[in-house]
């Protein structure tokens, strides 16, 4: 976070609920938050303070001062504040906090891979990482392709398809990756990668001549 050094002295008109007194309640209570500083203030300044509230820690900060602490203690920090200054719009202090999400140290978050064609999220959800993942795999109430696409045709076809739908997909999401990346997807690998016995006999996807 950044604080102006015209700001007020509470931060919370800057960054809300995370700029007054909390508890981090997300933070998985076995690790500890980093936050490490940086400012730019003329003289006159009060860099102000960040409060670990319930041992009544108060440190002033200054630059490339680091603390080490809970997220589940309550905690806050003031602005800085011009005190025998003038308000300078060059004032600045950096603040950049590095905190463990319960989610993120357990495996347990899902991660925002893109945005569907809906304008909604696509998202990766833990047990479609965890390969071994134990978790019910939902199969819903409406008929689908990939569970009820065998009563209207052939294992090989119903494997072709899947395998195509998810390349569409992959390419799709590809797109949306920064240009510099310069990202390409081989559709001969990809499709090669998805078999199905027939027979007895585990077959591969073969090549597609409209793949995108």
């Amino acid at each position: 976070s950044i604080s102006s050094g015209l700001a007020d002295v509470d931060l919370s008109s800057n960054i809300g609920f995370f700029g007054q007194a909390h508890t981090d309640q997300r933070d998985n209570p076995g690790y500890f938050t980093a936050i490490i500083c940086n400012l730019r203030l003329p003289a006159g300044y009060d860099p102000g303070r960040f409060h670990i509230l319930l041992p009544g820690v108060f440190v002033e900060r200054h630059p490339y001062i680091t603390i080490i602490t809970s997220g589940h203690w309550k905690h806050g920090s003031t602005s800085p504040t011009p005190v025998n200054a003038k308000p300078s719009p060059s004032a600045y202090r950096f603040t950049m906090v590095l905190y463990p999400p319960q989610g993120v140290t357990l495996g347990t978050a899902r991660c925002t891979l893109g945005t569907s064609t809906a304008g909604s999220m696509e998202y990766v959800h833990p047990f479609k990482i965890n390969s071994s993942s134990t978790k019910f795999v939902p199969n819903g109430y409406k008929s689908n392709f990939i569970r009820d696409g065998l009563v209207t045709t052939t294992l090989t076809s119903h494997m072709e398809f899947f395998a195509r739908s998810m390349l569409q997909k992959a390419v799709y999401l590809a797109k949306q990756a920064p240009r510099e990346m310069k990202l390409q997807i081989d559709a001969d690998t990809f499709l090669g990668a998805f078999s199905c016995e027939v027979d007895g006999v585990r077959q591969r996807v073969k090549s597609w001549n409209c793949a995108p």
